[in-house]
């Protein structure tokens, strides 16, 4: 399907989103292309929380030792009503993009209707295995954040697996997917840059509404 922005640019970026359907088929191939049930486990909730949470890829990877200050750490996480029917969960976040005041930002995560792709349960499932270390909160089995370089290999590979051109999708693709979709389904501008953490009218560029074919004149 042919893809629009909202906004012209002389060099278009090709970055495809990834929407609803792309993440639930790259989470069914995950236990095809990684190593272990704890990878498994990690990725797939990386991946929800990606989208669902509108998170950068800094904020859930480094790059190197120095490149960690945005990182969202187990303490950034707290988990609501887990007692009652309606569980959800809540990061607070201070160090982000474009955040020079340091001001913290609360972000809810819901429950979604379907188990294997619902980000509460996962983060339940997830947080059995990590334990109630201090660290990031997306870590290895000794607490070590993940690397930038891995994810994206997994990412790529977990495409591969479900069928898809991995030259058209990113890490950048669940910002965009996220994004997209929350306009697409009619969430307010207004929501959808809290949820991104947007100062500006910047996010519109992460929004790909599609191209629909012209209706035949009657």
């Amino acid at each position: 399907m042919m893809c629009g922005t909202k906004r012209l640019s002389a060099a278009p970026d090709l970055r495809r989103p990834i929407t609803l359907s792309v993440l639930h088929d790259i989470i069914r191939a995950l236990p095809f292309v990684c190593r272990s049930f704890y990878q498994q486990k990690l990725f797939s909730l990386m991946f929800l929380m990606a989208f669902h949470a509108f998170l950068r890829i800094g904020e859930i990877t480094i790059r190197n030792k120095q490149e960690n200050h945005n990182l969202i750490y187990l303490e950034n996480l707290t988990l609501k009503n887990f007692d009652s029917g309606n569980p959800y969960l809540v990061l607070e976040m201070s160090n982000f993009k474009h955040n020079l005041s340091k001001q913290p930002v609360q972000l809810q995560i819901l429950s979604q209707v379907e188990p294997d792709f619902c980000p509460v349960k996962k983060m339940r499932e997830f947080l059995e295995l990590r334990g109630k270390a201090a660290g990031p909160l997306f870590c290895y089995r000794d607490t070590r954040p993940i690397q930038r370089s891995e994810f994206c290999n997994i990412l790529t590979l977990a495409l591969s697996s479900a069928k898809y051109d991995t030259k058209f999708y990113k890490s950048h693709s669940f910002l965009i997917g996220a994004a997209t979709t929350a306009h697409m389904i009619g969430i307010p501008d207004s929501k959808i840059r809290t949820m991104g953490r947007w100062h500006s009218d910047s996010y519109n560029r992460y929004i790909r509404v599609p191209l629909l074919p012209c209706l035949p004149m009657v």
